[in-house]
């Protein structure tokens, strides 16, 4: 579970887990109704990013699950996957237009990062059918603001049509945009090019390199690979490397504490915070050779 400032949420049974049976389980992307209705269909799990209103989303979970247990679910593989999982939206204050307002400043510093790249981002806003005129012209207002495009979108409901507008705002953008601006040079330092980053993108005030980055720094320039490209490895629930700090944080550090080499792909992978990079499991991972014995003893770890 978790409890913040903000908001708060209830531990919950979480899916898809990294190991269960069937192994792999299999799931779906959906962007659209009626791909989850094929996914049920098909008796397999579906991971829906629409993020429709919590409201509407029950509506589509329930319709899920009825076709699942109905005659309509043939399973494609030897068990069926009965899960859903859906992006929904929350509000930040009972009061809506507080809750929109609160996230303009989030908003503010991701049209500035795009910008700093030389490119005029269009600014999409998926409508829901509870969202209001009076919602939809604060956030509006705060993008012209800015100089840049806005567009309502209402593809997950509508389909193509419902994306219309934002296709044409995406066409004649391009006449806005001016040649790709990168934000550090390809000769920088290490170190610059991570300050680089975390300024100009995240807004932090400062980078601190643990011992354990230094130390990798060293062996990778004993092999000659400290001049890659860098990846920052970093939340995705913060502009910082902590979870916690929402909005548009201010006057933080961000905390490099490994930097790992991605040979093949030729760049350098600079760990954050406590960000753990996804692992990669094999078909059967060692985890189903776990055993839990009637005497409390565990056969099958290393």
């Amino acid at each position: 579970g978790y409890k913040g400032q903000y908001f708060e949420m209830p531990c919950r049974n979480v899916v898809p887990k990294p190991v269960q049976r069937p192994h792999p389980p299999v799931w779906v992307a959906c962007s659209q109704r009626e791909t989850i209705r094929m996914a049920a269909r098909l008796g397999i799990g579906a991971l829906t990013f629409a993020f429709v209103d919590p409201m509407e989303a029950q509506s589509w979970v329930d319709e899920y699950y009825s076709i699942i247990k109905s005659d309509e679910c043939v399973p494609i593989g030897h068990a069926v996957n009965a899960n859903i999982c859906m992006v929904s939206s929350f509000s930040c204050h009972h009061d809506r237009e507080t809750a929109v307002r609160r996230g303009l400043e989030n908003l503010d510093k991701h049209i500035e990062s795009a910008a700093a790249f030389g490119k005029k981002p269009v600014v999409a806003l998926n409508r829901f059918a509870a969202d209001t005129d009076e919602e939809i012209a604060f956030v509006r207002e705060r993008v012209d603001r800015h100089g840049m495009r806005f567009a309502e979108s209402r593809h997950f409901a509508e389909g193509g049509p419902g994306s219309a507008d934002l296709a044409r705002q995406v066409m004649a953008s391009v006449e806005d945009n001016e040649p790709l601006k990168f934000l550090y040079e390809a000769d920088d330092s290490f170190h610059d090019k991570v300050r680089k980053v975390a300024k100009n993108q995240y807004g932090a005030s400062g980078v601190v390199f643990a011992k354990e980055a230094e130390k990798d720094l060293a062996a990778i320039r004993s092999a000659g690979l400290d001049g890659l490209p860098i990846c920052i490895a970093k939340t995705p629930a913060s502009l910082s490397d902590d979870p916690a700090l929402l909005g548009r944080p201010r006057d933080f550090e961000i905390t490099v504490r490994n930097v790992q080499v991605s040979a093949g792909a030729g760049f350098l992978v600079v760990l954050t915070g406590a960000i753990l990079r996804m692992p990669g499991l094999p078909r059967n991972p060692q985890a189903l050779k776990v055993k839990l014995n009637e005497d409390g003893s565990v056969e099958g770890v290393a």
